[in-house]
């Protein structure tokens, strides 16, 4: 799709390859919702520029692969963004979104920052999982990669009542801090489970004070490890990495040690 200038539509826009690759070389508009399918075949669908704009962004690449190769939101947050199918899913540049949802990767996740605002952030693939930070502002936080590791800058679900954060691999988890906190209620629920290593800098999962602290739930095989001591109200943390509140339960499985 070439054009001299930025890209704009009136109502809905819909593309449609049989297998061959759907290219966006200039900046591109949300005016209306928009569908992108290159089929079952192995289409790649690739925007080299800018995505702005406030409606739905719907993606099917088959057995291809999607990439995002600049910033997606960054003047005007964008609508759900829907990967429907793809093998790869890559963006080279931050993405500011209501929602993100990608369930059915055949291949890896590769994201740099992403924000939502209030949205859930959905993704599923089978092999590696890679994001920078995620912030939801209370949406949900669900990654799981299906054969291989998970590798993340921080998870934030956290607002007046936080949102629910589960992270599942095959393989490790790796993230930054998680902080599921409510505010004013109370706190989401966090679930780690990989066969093996899990690395995190520290946990929070605290309520506010009309709710109670989410749950944690840890298992692994192997080692569990969180690095950091924090502040809560002021106050240096001692040795333990979680903080968890009221009637939160913190369940810790492990075959290694903390």
């Amino acid at each position: 799709i070439l054009q001299t200038a930025a890209i704009n539509y009136t109502g809905e826009l819909r593309a449609t390859t049989t297998g061959g690759n759907i290219q966006v070389e200039n900046p591109f508009n949300l005016t209306g919702n928009a569908f992108f399918s290159t089929g079952t075949a192995t289409g790649d669908i690739i925007f080299n520029n800018s995505i702005n704009g406030k409606q739905n962004l719907n993606l099917a690449a088959g057995n291809g692969s999607v990439f995002l190769r600049s910033t997606v939101g960054n003047n005007i947050p964008i609508g759900n963004l829907i990967i429907d199918s793809a093998n790869n899913l890559t963006a080279t540049n931050a993405i500011t979104a209501t929602s993100i949802t990608h369930k059915n990767g055949t291949g890896s996740i590769n994201l740099k920052d992403f924000n939502t605002t209030g949205g859930n952030v959905e993704l599923t693939t089978v092999s590696n999982l890679v994001t920078g930070n995620i912030n939801t502002t209370g949406g949900a936080i669900h990654l799981t990669s299906q054969q291989a590791a998970i590798n993340s800058g921080d998870l934030f679900s956290k607002a007046s009542i936080g949102g629910e954060i589960q992270v599942k691999a095959n393989i490790s988890i790796s993230t930054g801090i998680i902080d599921s906190s409510g505010f004013i209620g109370n706190g989401g629920n966090v679930t780690l489970e990989p066969l093996n290593d899990i690395h995190v800098k520290y946990i929070i999962t605290q309520g506010g004070n009309n709710g109670s602290g989410g749950n944690l739930h840890i298992t692994t095989n192997r080692f569990f490890r969180a690095t950091t001591r924090f502040y809560v109200n002021g106050t240096l943390t001692t040795r333990s990495p979680f903080v968890v509140t009221d009637s939160a339960r913190c369940t810790n499985r492990h075959g290694g040690q903390r």
